[in-house]
């Protein structure tokens, strides 16, 4: 019964570090299709992956930040 309890987290560690890992345009399709699974669309934070709002950033350049300078010291 250990083994089985342990597997478990072991394996919803390995799906959370996945989903966080992937690019941020792979988890919006992933939660799109995701979102068409009966009791899944409930789901915060599928539907804000879906939507791209909170998704991360995929460097796409559309969230009108500034550009990052970067300023070096004097020696």
């Amino acid at each position: 019964m250990q083994t089985l309890i342990v597997g478990a987290i072991v394996a919803v560690c390995g799906v959370y570090a996945t989903w966080s890992l992937m690019p941020a345009a792979w988890r919006r399709a992933l939660a799109r299709r995701l979102l068409r699974w009966p009791g899944l669309g409930r789901w915060r934070a599928v539907q804000r992956a879906a939507g791209g709002s909170g998704a991360g950033c995929g460097g796409c350049g559309d969230c009108g930040e500034a550009p990052i300078q970067v300023v070096r010291r004097p020696r």
